[in-house]
């Protein structure tokens, strides 16, 4: 049996074993360039977004359009956590961030249906094409708002 002044300072030992593993998992973290963490983030969130639609569509027999409602909102949920905690480590009031993390993902959904619609029918891309090009600039918008106003 532990005394009590060993109870202490053991367990003295693991706290400061638990804020160590958190500063080094910070200073990695930090090496990762912010840029980067927000597309990993992203991609990650599309991910979901896909296996959702895909599981319900091809399991559940539920309609594409339900599905990939419902699969844009599990990513969005996954890129707001993900972008809050990962790539900006923000701690301000939900209730501030939240509807800001929202009204750019609007955004760039509008920017991007413009985009493809603008490469489909004014320049003649083929529709992937259009879609890699809205990627990138919604990629580099949606980084842009967020960093300088939803997470600042």
């Amino acid at each position: 049996m532990f005394r009590t002044e060993e109870k202490i300072n053991f367990l003295q030992y693991q706290d400061n074993v638990r804020l160590n593993t958190l500063v080094t998992i910070r200073r990695y973290i930090r090496v990762i360039p912010k840029f980067l963490r927000y597309a990993l983030v992203g991609g990650f969130a599309t991910a979901v977004h896909y296996v959702v639609l895909v599981t319900l569509v091809e399991l559940f027999s539920l309609s594409p359009l339900l599905a990939a409602s419902l699969g844009a909102a599990c990513g969005v949920v996954i890129a707001y956590a993900g972008n809050r905690l990962f790539t900006f480590g923000n701690d301000a009031c939900h209730r501030i961030v939240l509807p800001r993390f929202m009204l750019v993902a609007v955004l760039g959904t509008v920017l991007n249906g413009a985009i493809v619609w603008a490469g489909m029918e004014i320049l003649s891309l083929h529709y992937m094409s259009a879609q890699v090009a809205a990627t990138l600039w919604v990629l580099m918008m949606t980084y842009s708002l967020n960093r300088t106003w939803t997470f600042a």
